[in-house]
């Protein structure tokens, strides 16, 4: 019971989360920034959706957040300004963006962390109740 807890407390932060980043960048609507260099890598190229929030900054702030909460691992934060860096270096976002981005990611992890220590019994009670009714059902 304790894995699959684990479990959803991870997974319930990063769906919540990539969905509120990629609604949030349709609501928002910026464009990414103008790559003015010839690069023999170009992964500008690749990225066909909006800037505004970093979708990677996103999930290098919940993943660094989650680790520290669940495991009191903080090495991952020193990781996020890493990423950050790398998604501005390419063009693919402002210093805004993922800024925006990482802290999206920290709240996601501290809030769905929250969430499912509240109500996990519930889950589980329902989860029993459904095991439970099944053989009555069929």
């Amino acid at each position: 019971s304790k894995g699959i807890f684990t479990f959803f407390k991870f997974l319930l932060p990063v769906l919540a989360g990539l969905k509120f980043v990629l609604l949030t960048k349709k609501i928002i609507g910026r464009p990414r920034p103008v790559d003015k260099f010839d690069r023999k890598y170009n992964f500008r190229s690749v990225e066909s959706n909006c800037s505004m929030p970093s979708g990677d900054s996103f999930q290098a702030g919940l993943w660094a957040a989650l680790l520290l909460i669940n495991f009191g691992d903080n090495r991952l934060i020193y990781a996020v300004p890493f990423v950050m860096f790398g998604r501005i270096y390419y063009y693919c976002h402002f210093l805004s963006d993922t800024i925006v981005g990482s802290v999206i990611g920290y709240f996601f992890a501290f809030y769905g962390n929250t969430l499912m220590l509240n109500y996990w019994s519930d889950i589980v009670r329902g989860i029993n109740f459904i095991n439970s009714i099944i053989p009555i059902i069929f």
